[in-house]
């Protein structure tokens, strides 16, 4: 790692996830101060029906348990995505919104990423949208 990379958190949106990951994030920019950390948090709790977003990623509203990461000096991005909404979708509509996902990723430029929870799937939306270290 250089130091000035951009790096993408893919991490689970529940509170204990979120208090777990912030020594690692703590750690990292401890190490490397002039790096970007952007977290995408991946609900699977509902929303209300007044706020529930579509399966599209979207910087926080912090109306969430992303209120974990709010002023965390630490981070300098929080997006979220509603895993529900994505997998309410099926065949091609649910391949349509992973790949507007996966173009909103490749548009970032992240230069490393991190996936703190077994999902294959997001494995592979790293190397789709260009993203060499994972």
């Amino acid at each position: 790692m250089q130091g000035n990379e951009k790096i993408l958190f893919l991490a689970e949106g529940q509170m204990g996830d979120l208090i777990l990951l912030t020594p690692a994030l703590h750690a990292l920019k401890k190490k490397f101060p002039d790096c970007r950390i952007t977290v995408l948090l991946m609900h699977r709790r509902y929303y209300s029906a007044q706020t529930e977003p579509g399966p599209e990623i979207f910087h926080t509203r912090f109306e969430t348990t992303s209120q974990v990461l709010l002023n965390n000096p630490d981070v300098d991005e929080i997006l979220e995505l509603n895993r529900n909404a994505l997998k309410k979708l099926k065949g091609f509509k649910r391949l349509a919104a992973e790949l507007k996902c996966i173009r909103q990723i490749r548009k970032m430029k992240f230069d490393s990423a991190v996936c703190t929870f077994p999902q294959s799937r997001l494995i592979i939306w790293s190397f789709l949208a260009g993203i060499k270290k994972e």
